[in-house]
């Protein structure tokens, strides 16, 4: 009895803090799809974003996710492609685009659940979006 009242607590007596540092939220990834581009794994979580990435081409689909995914600039792209930097461009805007009306198809709600929290929102903009996003 004596080792149990040292070392032993009951949840009930415990503190907040002390019951945060003991949880566990076991995450499987179920509902996630990979991409493979030029070796990385990309993660996306979101089921209409995977979709609407699974339509587009797979030079665009791999422009888009090191672009926003990997942060990748438009010259470092177009290094690691081998692709002329204005082409990597055109297909960023032109992806952009398509994702945008592809996403709007499937019914898209403004949810995006990525591992890069800045492509949140990826579908409203032309341009890369180089600041954090908070939502």
């Amino acid at each position: 009895m004596e080792y149990r009242r040292d070392h032993e607590v009951n949840f009930s007596e415990m503190t907040e803090k002390d019951l945060d540092s003991i949880f566990v939220v076991d995450e499987y990834n179920l509902d996630s799809s990979y991409f493979q581009v030029l070796g990385y794994d990309i993660e996306a979580k979101d089921i209409l974003l995977v979709e609407a990435l699974q339509a587009l081409t797979g030079k665009k689909r791999n422009v888009v996710l090191l672009s926003y995914f990997l942060e990748m600039t438009d010259a470092e792209i177009a290094r690691e492609m081998k692709l002329v930097h204005s082409t990597i461009r055109e297909h960023r805007i032109r992806s952009l685009e398509l994702l945008k009306k592809l996403m709007e198809q499937y019914g898209w709600s403004r949810r995006i659940s990525v591992r890069k929290k800045r492509i949140c929102r990826l579908f409203i903009l032309q341009e890369p979006l180089r600041e954090p996003c908070n939502r």
